[in-house]
């Protein structure tokens, strides 16, 4: 599967989410991360996204199984007002 990762943290962890996401995906931005995982490899990466947040940082993964569908998940804070356009 195809995901997409961007965390927005407290300045202090952001060395943490980076080593952490550099052990899965290949770093695109400072905050943005992508690459392929197995099914079991990203529910890993989830957990391990999971126990190292906080409730004021925000990680966004988007994720697709094809070329043609993409789904997101939201973990910790979530964002007011927030739209996503994708056709």
């Amino acid at each position: 599967m195809n995901i997409i990762c961007m965390y927005d943290a407290e300045s202090k962890k952001c060395i943490k989410f980076q080593k952490l996401l550099k052990r899965y995906l290949y770093p695109i931005q400072k905050s943005v991360f992508q690459g392929t995982l197995t099914p079991a490899q990203f529910k890993r990466l989830k957990a391990e996204l999971k126990d190292l947040s906080s409730p004021k940082d925000s990680v966004y993964l988007f994720y697709t199984y094809n070329d043609k569908d993409l789904y997101s998940e939201e973990i910790g804070k979530k964002q007011k007002n927030r739209r996503i356009i994708i056709d």
